[in-house]
């Protein structure tokens, strides 16, 4: 039994004593602990499920690091993708194959892509509660909208820098916020009480576009 089996039989008794389905390792050093290499993903997915009790792990990874999981990872169950798929897609199947439908996956970051109108409606529905635009800017992409939030707390903005544009499918006009998932609570209880989500403006709200044409 090599070091990174041993790694991971310990990891499934401690999953199984806390009672829970399945780990999603996706981060460069947890995945060389776990797996034996990372891999080169840049902006696309690459991680290794690891069942707790329905079966054995399985690596996803794009198909240009597939050569290289071969190489070293212990495990026989491959996956990958390319730029015409959805690495969601294939992460979803991975999961129903391992019967895992109905395990609770907790993320600790959600992201949003949309347009600057988009982002500053969700950055509004969060600060709704509290009156406090509670935001860091942050460039590359995964500093700035997984890092950043999960440090600090706080909604991470990135406007997808030029690395993002080069090898993602972003549209010129999008961009991202990354927001803590314990935020979207009270981000989904605003929703009916701020305009930002779905609350109609008060009378003097829709008499300032008036009265500031007047002032001009």
């Amino acid at each position: 039994m090599t070091i990174f089996i041993e790694r991971v039989e310990k990891l499934k008794k401690i999953g199984k004593k806390a009672g829970i389905d399945a780990f999603l390792v996706n981060s460069g050093r947890n995945m060389r602990y776990f797996a034996g290499f990372s891999a080169l993903a840049i902006e696309r997915f690459a991680g290794v499920i690891i069942p707790v009790e329905t079966g054995a792990p399985v690596v996803l990874v794009p198909r240009l690091e597939e050569e290289k999981a071969k190489e070293y990872f212990e495990f026989e169950e491959i996956k990958s993708y390319d730029d015409s798929e959805n690495p969601a897609t294939l992460l979803s199947q991975i999961v129903k194959e391992l019967t895992l439908e109905k395990a609770v996956f907790v993320p600790d970051v959600v992201l949003f892509v949309g347009t600057p109108l988009q982002i500053s409606r969700i950055i509004f529905l969060d600060a709704f509660e509290t009156g406090e635009i509670d935001t860091v800017h942050g460039e590359p992409l995964c500093s700035g909208v997984i890092a950043v939030p999960i440090t600090t707390g706080k909604i991470g903005i990135s406007f997808l820098d030029i690395a993002c544009r080069a090898f993602g499918r972003y549209k010129p006009e999008e961009m991202v916020a990354g927001v803590p998932y314990q935020r979207l609570t009270r981000m989904v209880a605003s929703l009916d009480r701020s305009i930002a989500g779905t609350a109609q403006p008060n009378f003097l709200l829709k008499l300032l576009p008036r009265v500031m044409n007047f002032v001009k």
